[in-house]
């Protein structure tokens, strides 16, 4: 039997999305799939372990499924994103990590906005350019204006996430 669930999850709340996918394995609900903000699971037996969810480029991807692979980690699915791909992995141990330091987790929020800026920067010049303002009318740049200021919510949420990764670091 086959779930769907339909949970909005940004950029920057990898670690909530990984917590509701892991209680939903606790429940008895393996992740087959994951598409922006649907979720299909197959019903299962309850199974202890957890799900993480990590962001790898295309040109890494065969190397670190590699890795993971011989650490215990099994691929769920992918989901397509900024010219990589969002991993879920699922490992037996529930105390298993993929990132167990700060830093790693810096890394990860530093390269993911890093492809989020090149994206937003692409689209914002699009979207704002001198032959695409001239054929604005107002229905019509309500779209443009939604996007920009998600990218931006967006930009700013994993800029916070790092900053307070940071100064978590300097504390320690």
């Amino acid at each position: 039997m086959m779930l769907k669930t339909h949970k909005l999850f940004l950029i920057w709340q990898s670690d909530k999305e990984a917590q509701y996918l892991t209680d939903m394995l606790h429940q008895g609900y393996k992740l087959r799939k994951a598409r922006f903000i649907t979720q299909t699971f197959e019903k299962t037996q309850s199974t202890d372990g957890t799900i993480q969810l990590d962001y790898q480029t295309d040109s890494d991807l065969t190397d670190y499924l590699a890795i993971a692979k011989a650490a215990g980690w099994e691929l769920l699915t992918t989901y397509p994103a900024l010219q990589g791909k969002w991993l879920y992995l699922y490992h037996p141990d529930v105390q298993a990590q993929l990132y167990t330091d700060q830093q790693s987790r810096i890394d990860l929020f530093t390269r993911i906005r890093n492809h989020w800026t090149a994206f937003g920067v692409l689209m914002i010049l699009l979207l704002i350019g001198p032959s695409f303002m001239n054929q604005m009318t107002l229905s019509r740049s309500i779209a443009p204006m939604i996007l920009i200021i998600a990218y931006l919510y967006n930009f700013v949420n994993l800029t916070y996430r790092i900053h307070i990764l940071k100064n978590t670091t300097k504390d320690l």
